[in-house]
C-alpha cells in the first residue's frame, strides 16, 4: 500500500478524487474525475499522479462504461508502455491529450502506480 508520505503528496497534487487500493501487489488509483471529456480526465489524472516525484502511471483501465474512450485508453496504454509509440486516435482533442501524455511518459520515475 502507498505509504502516508506518497498518499499525502498525491492528495496535494490533486488526486483527492481517487480511491487508493492494492491489487495483486500493485498500488492502484481509481479516479472519479470531472472534466470536459474522458480524454481530458485521463490526461489530467496522469499529469497529477506523475507530478509526484518517484510516482508514475503504468496503465489506464477503462471506466464504468468500457466502450467510452476505448480507443483512447488503448492508445494511452501503448504510449505508457513505450513513449516513442505514436498510435492513431481520432479527433484533434484526443491527439493533443495523447501528445501531452507521451511527453509525461517520457520523463523518468522510480515508482509505478496504475491509474
Amino acid at each position: 500500500m502507498l505509504d502516508d508520505e506518497v498518499f499525502d503528496a498525491l492528495t496535494e497534487a490533486g488526486c483527492d478524487d481517487a480511491g487508493v487500493g492494492r491489487f495483486l501487489g500493485v498500488d492502484r488509483l481509481d479516479f472519479d474525475r470531472e472534466a470536459r471529456s474522458y480524454c481530458e480526465a485521463v490526461r489530467s489524472a496522469i499529469e497529477d499522479v506523475q507530478s509526484v516525484p518517484g510516482v508514475s502511471v503504468t496503465r489506464v483501465l477503462p471506466g464504468d462504461d468500457p466502450t467510452v474512450g476505448a480507443a483512447f485508453t488503448a492508445a494511452v496504454n501503448a504510449v505508457l508502455a513505450s513513449p516513442q509509440q505514436s498510435p492513431d486516435v481520432p479527433g484533434s482533442e484526443e491527439q493533443a491529450e495523447l501528445r501531452r501524455i507521451r511527453e509525461m511518459a517520457a520523463k523518468p520515475s522510480s515508482r509505478s502506480v496504475p491509474g
